[in-house]
């Protein structure tokens, strides 16, 4: 009948909604090496509005989460991200592990791709291909590609048991060593990259020179170069 269709098509909605995965982007003003490249032009956009919108290409235009400090210093950066339609949760900037265990239960997110605010070439293919692994894995990474192009996620349940076992602060700082160091608990997939000798290169921005390194890419390619046109 109509309204049996009716209610499996809200169920499947529903089924479709609890798993559905988030990107959250960690991102601050106060970097150790270039600080303040967040909001250096590129091209006509700051650095942030780039990584917000190569993110957006890989989620078919849907903004995102982005997970920043508390501090004042990063609020032209929360700004930018609500002028896009992102959601935001600013927390701790050292303890960035409970940062994003504070922004899943923010938000409820049952599974989320960890971005970071310093790539603004992501791998598109791989921000997909991660999110597809998750369908069936626990924890998922990606090898081989260019420096500062792909991306890692995991079932947010994982997440928010690293944050309460884990001591160690490099597995706070950098969110998933935990889940690497503890693979008997959180089985992982590695996705491999497809282009041959990609990790001699890196697309990351860390020092002015990538800034310019960045610019000419742009500048050259458009406004969402592919990774085999970059490389």
């Amino acid at each position: 009948t109509r309204s049996s269709l009716l209610s499996l098509m809200v169920t499947a909605t529903l089924i479709h909604m609890t798993v559905a995965t988030t990107i959250i982007l960690q991102s601050r003003v106060g970097s150790t090496r270039y600080r303040g490249k967040m909001l250096a032009d590129i091209c006509g956009m700051t650095l942030l509005e780039r990584v917000l919108r190569r993110l957006e290409f890989a989620m078919n235009g849907v903004p995102q989460v982005l997970a920043l400090p508390y501090t004042p210093e990063n609020d032209p950066l929360e700004t930018i991200a609500l002028h896009r339609g992102w959601r935001i949760h600013r927390g701790s900037e050292p303890d960035v592990l409970k940062r994003y265990a504070d922004t899943i239960r923010k938000f409820r997110i049952e599974r989320f791709i960890r971005a970071t605010g310093d790539n603004p070439f992501t791998d598109i293919d791989c921000v997909r291909h991660v999110i597809a692994s998750l369908d069936h894995d626990i924890v998922c990474s990606a090898t081989g590609y260019p420096e500062g192009s792909s991306v890692e996620g995991a079932h947010s349940s994982a997440l928010l048991e690293s944050d309460a076992e884990a001591t160690d602060p490099y597995d706070r700082e950098h969110v998933m060593p935990y889940l690497y160091k503890h693979s008997e608990l959180f089985p992982s997939r590695i996705i491999p990259c497809p282009w041959k000798n990609a990790d001699l290169f890196s697309v990351t921005v860390d020092t002015a020179e990538d800034m310019e390194r960045a610019r000419r890419i742009f500048m050259s390619l458009g406004e969402n170069p592919q990774t085999p046109d970059i490389l």
